[in-house]
């Protein structure tokens, strides 16, 4: 059994803190075309294929949760989209060995095109006005390259925190 609610009680702060720090004018120096590094995504990427989709699941709804309410979103938008992108990759928990470069940038550039295809999808499926229309625009590609450069990076310093890359497990033996 893991100990997710210590995960999550670690996890979820920092989270709102990303969010918080995104969604203000605190990263808005290295903002192109007013596109920022989604920051929390990434770090949630991490949590999920570290821990398992139960904890993936649980901090990307409490991390979509945060962003509703700083985006002013509809609530419960980014909550969907983060718990799905949580489930989904906590399904590869220990599947593949940790490369410190290529694996993070292809779940991040995995991540950040299911979370701009799942904004669609959920804005449209809501009739919900909060998006445009367009899937894929230049706006997606400088998102893609400033959260692929980012990744290795965080992968690597969430790493050296045992918190984030092992939840504590107990065996019990013969069953």
């Amino acid at each position: 059994m893991r100990n997710n609610f210590k995960l999550a009680l670690i996890s979820i702060p920092i989270l709102a803190l990303c969010q918080f720090m995104q969604s203000s004018s605190i990263f808005d120096f290295i903002a192109i075309s007013g596109i920022k590094p989604d920051i929390s995504l990434i770090i949630l990427i991490f949590i999920a294929y570290k821990n398992g989709s139960v904890a993936g699941q649980t901090i990307g709804f409490f991390n979509g949760l945060i962003e509703d309410f700083l985006s002013l979103s509809s609530l419960g938008f980014y909550s969907l989209i983060r718990a799905t992108i949580g489930f989904l990759f906590g399904l590869f928990e220990g599947s593949f060995t940790i490369d410190p470069v290529i694996i993070p940038i292809v779940f991040t550039l995995i991540a950040t095109i299911m979370k701009r295809i799942f904004e669609w999808l959920v804005s449209s499926i809501f009739s919900l006005s909060i998006l445009n229309t367009i899937i894929f625009d230049s706006t997606l590609g400088v998102e893609i390259l400033y959260n692929c450069i980012l990744s290795s990076f965080l992968f690597a310093i969430l790493k050296m925190f045992k918190i984030f890359s092992q939840a504590d497990r107990k065996t019990v033996d013969g069953i």
